[in-house]
């Protein structure tokens, strides 16, 4: 990123130096500016995606669906955030609430600035509630755990403040507070590998790790309500994010691979082809240090290495790199759609083969 009146002094360096450039994004500010945040007060039977939402909207959605739909949803807020806000997760299953199946795990937004990962996870919600008939193979298989908004207070920032704002907002109560630099990345926090290669170890850094493993109170929660809920088995997890189209399988702490690689490759690549068979869209497989780079105490690792969760992924949202993070309203329906059809794909996948046991 340059300011306008930089311009002309970079191009002018870069043909000096002979380096080879593109403009992807001419104006950000206006991109930004042009992103369209919903004032939509959601009771529990209206929500769009025709548009992106405060988090108050999607939280007022999701008490209004386990009150619509109690057979159906069961709402649990599993921790607070530093600034208060809930960290909430909805359970939808079908058949008796004492009977578990096996889980399927999918939580969106360790990022502020990822928008579209809370809107695909909202779709999700939304699909396996309105139309439950239609994942009935899915549900009678599986029960779905979605938690749309991991990073509530980077949101809001997000939102409010700082469109491109990463960490999550608690200070560190060092010399970084004083420089703006708060937060730690929650998807460097969980406590496999915590520390390793591709994490950071001063607050500025937008990859800091934090102080120590689950320091932090987002991720503790979750690390809490798997252990609490033991009687679960985890046959999937699926972490969303954005940006680079990528279904990327652990190990993010090493390129050694899994013991089961080919095997987490073989239903990845189910997902992807139905992606791509939807509209085109192409998809990057593969663990993450060959698709992207290395990131230690991430959560698909600390779900497939400590709670046991066999098939675990991140999947990295639209678009490639033309609007990144600021991907446009109308591209919402369309990435929620695809994404969706290639995880429920790979998932009727995993229940034909029952691998997961």
């Amino acid at each position: 990123m340059v300011n306008g009146n930089q311009e002309k002094e970079l191009k002018d360096f870069m043909g000096f130096y002979k380096i080879d450039n593109t403009v992807l994004i001419d104006d950000l500010d206006t991109l930004m500016n042009g992103q369209r945040l919903g004032r939509l007060k959601s009771d529990g039977k209206a929500m769009s995606w025709t548009e992106y939402h405060y988090m108050e909207t999607i939280f007022d959605w999701l008490d209004g669906l386990a009150t619509f739909y109690p057979e159906l949803v069961t709402l649990y807020t599993i921790g607070m955030t530093t600034d208060g806000n809930p960290l909430k997760l909805v359970k939808i299953s079908v058949g008796r609430k004492d009977r578990h199946k096996p889980g399927v795990y999918i939580d969106a937004l360790y990022h502020g600035r990822e928008w579209i990962s809370a809107s695909v996870a909202t779709w999700i919600i939304n699909e396996l509630v309105t139309a439950p008939s239609r994942y009935s193979t899915l549900l009678k298989n599986f029960d779905f755990y979605i938690m749309p908004i991991m990073n509530p207070d980077g949101y809001a920032h997000s939102c409010n403040y700082n469109r491109l704002w990463r960490k999550s907002r608690k200070a560190s109560g060092t010399w970084a507070d004083f420089l703006g630099c708060r937060g730690v990345d929650l998807n460097r926090n969980f406590g496999f590998h915590f520390g390793g290669p591709g994490s950071g170890t001063i607050p500025c850094s937008l990859i800091y790790r934090g102080t120590h493993a689950f320091s932090e109170p987002e991720t503790s929660a979750v690390r809490d309500f798997i252990y609490e809920n033991r009687n679960v088995k985890w046959a999937a997890y699926f972490a969303l994010h954005s940006y680079g189209q990528k279904w990327m399988t652990p190990w993010g702490f090493t390129e050694v691979k899994p013991v089961d690689y080919d095997e987490l490759i073989r239903v990845a690549r189910i997902g992807v082809a139905a992606i791509e068979s939807h509209r085109g869209t192409k998809y990057d497989v593969g663990s993450a240090p060959d698709v992207l780079y290395m990131a230690s105490g991430g959560s698909d690792d600390w779900f497939k290495g400590a709670a046991g969760c066999k098939y675990s992924y991140t999947i990295e949202l639209p678009d490639y790199g033309f609007y990144g993070f600021l991907l446009p309203s109308w591209e919402i329906i369309p990435s929620a759609n695809e994404t969706w059809f290639g995880i429920s794909t790979a998932l009727r996948s995993i229940a034909r083969m029952r691998s997961y046991a």
